[in-house]
């Protein structure tokens, strides 16, 4: 029974998109779950104000990555899966950290000077010694995320895994610290655990080798623009309201609430860790010419399916296990939007996986309309439902749109367009 067991697994293991899924899920579950451990820690030792201000700051550091430099990372994942050698591929991760580099070192910048003159809820931000550990935090989480793609796509997924965990793991390290649970060292902590993950998971690429391809990388890259251009509406319409949502209950109820729903969304995204998992891997992989993406779709959701059947589980029958940790109030604050969540990752899941399908036959332009569709429509619908239904009105938005998008696949995969 053993031996067919471990027979059963090392066939499984030995799938790239099974291997992948499951590394990429490890490393986000880890992920996630270091982040509402960190944000439990912030919230029973600075309270929710604090916390629901950090937490929409470093929202608006992803917020960053993503308007700046998400799509050079997700367009290279495809590069270096179609490249024909390992030079080639060599070539492409190093324009790929390059160009990342510099695009989230201006868009931290703007994010500290120009952003809190529009948003005045993240007025803090221009605050000198926060605004250093804001910039810092966009570049390292830019490249963190581009070195990621770049393990994923020459097959080194565990390096992901790796970077994921030491990064979560030491911005715990701030608690040990007596008094040190003000805003600046939350993040801080943030900011130069980042960079020391970053650090590491370079030093395992080994990139010597491809030093002698930097003087070209952004030359190399802005003549792609186009292509990087297609992935990046993708990705920021895709991303939008994931970001923005806690910056929207930041604002339209106030510190004290957004304390209560970031922690939760948080939790929430746990859900949102499988979908992008496989999709992701789905993308990295080499995809017959032909192939009918319906099959593909169908295939990558089936197995989503199953990897959701236990998570679902625990937040139907115990959320207010899960939610207690947090405090007094986040049990009975949130259990409503913690299953809203939960019932959202199912359309969430077919979504992402179109996505892929659609990235991977650069049918660009449709997939930018459908992730742009849902988040105009999360974030438009987020306002009046706030107001009604207080923070659980964000995950009925988050809900709503992704249902809008799932029943919009099977018309989106038919057609003929191309992107």
């Amino acid at each position: 029974m053993i031996t067919r067991l471990r027979s059963s697994v090392a066939r499984l293991w030995s799938v790239g998109l099974y291997r992948n899924s499951f590394l990429i899920l490890a490393t986000q579950a880890v992920t996630s779950a270091v982040g509402y451990l960190f944000w439990a820690l912030s919230a029973r030792d600075a309270g929710p104000a604090a916390t629901g201000l950090g937490g929409s700051l470093l929202s608006a550091v992803s917020a960053t990555h993503l308007v700046t430099a998400t799509g050079v990372v997700v367009g290279t994942i495809r590069l270096l899966a179609e490249a024909s050698d390992a030079r080639a591929r060599r070539a492409e991760a190093v324009r790929a950290g390059v160009a990342t580099a510099v695009l989230s070192l201006v868009g931290g910048l703007l994010l500290v000077t120009a952003v809190p003159r529009l948003v005045g809820s993240l007025a803090p931000a221009a605050e000198p010694w926060l605004a250093a550990a804001l910039v810092v935090s966009v570049v390292a989480t830019s490249t963190g995320l581009a070195l990621d793609a770049v393990s994923l796509a020459v097959g080194r997924t565990r390096i992901m895994l790796v970077r994921g965990a030491v990064a979560g793991l030491a911005r715990l390290l701030v608690f040990l610290l007596p008094g040190a649970t003000s805003l600046h060292d939350l993040m801080w902590s943030y900011a130069l655990a980042t960079v020391v993950a970053d650090l590491l998971a370079l030093a395992l690429l080994r990139p010597r080798e491809a030093l002698r391809h930097v003087p070209r990388a952004l030359p190399d890259v802005w003549g792609r623009r186009r292509y990087f251009l297609g992935h990046h509406l993708t990705a920021l319409g895709g991303a939008g309201a994931v970001y923005l949502l806690p910056v929207v209950v930041l604002t339209r109820l106030g510190p004290v609430e957004a304390g209560y729903f970031y922690p939760t969304w948080l939790l929430g995204s746990l859900f949102f860790t499988i979908s992008p998992a496989v999709a992701n891997a789905y993308l990295a992989r080499t995809t017959p010419p032909g192939e009918p993406l319906g099959a593909q779709v169908r295939q990558a959701v089936v197995l989503i399916g199953v990897l959701l059947v236990l998570p679902l589980l625990v937040v139907a029958l115990a959320p207010d296990l899960l939610l207690g940790a947090l405090g007094p109030g986040y049990a009975e604050r949130g259990r409503v939007l913690l299953w809203v969540l939960a019932a959202s990752a199912l359309p969430d899941a077919v979504t992402n996986v179109a996505v892929a399908a659609l990235r991977i036959r650069r049918r660009l332009g449709t997939a930018a309309a459908l992730n742009t569709g849902m988040s105009v429509l999360a974030l438009a619908s987020a306002f009046p439902l706030l107001a009604a239904l207080g923070i659980a009105g964000g995950g009925v938005a988050w809900l709503l749109a992704q249902t809008a998008g799932a029943l919009a696949v099977p018309v989106l995969l038919r057609s003929r367009e191309r992107g």
